[in-house]
């Protein structure tokens, strides 16, 4: 199953997708481009970049995700 994180890099989003990715998800992170992912930088994670008021960013970043 593959999981999409919104707000992955703060605080309640990283604890998300380490909760998934203990869980056995595979884990799509979606993110500002500017955003500061060192608290991701250690996981195995896939990168979506962009913006949620942007509808085309957001349907690419939900391509092939089972669980949002």
């Amino acid at each position: 199953m593959k999981a999409l994180v919104t707000g992955a890099s703060g605080f309640t989003g990283s604890y998300m997708v380490k909760n998934l990715l203990q869980h056995g998800y595979d884990v799509r992170v979606f993110v500002r481009q500017n955003s500061d992912t060192s608290v991701l930088k250690d996981l195995d994670v896939e990168y979506a970049y962009g913006d949620l008021t942007n509808p085309h960013e957001v349907t690419d970043a939900v391509k092939g995700v089972d669980k949002l």
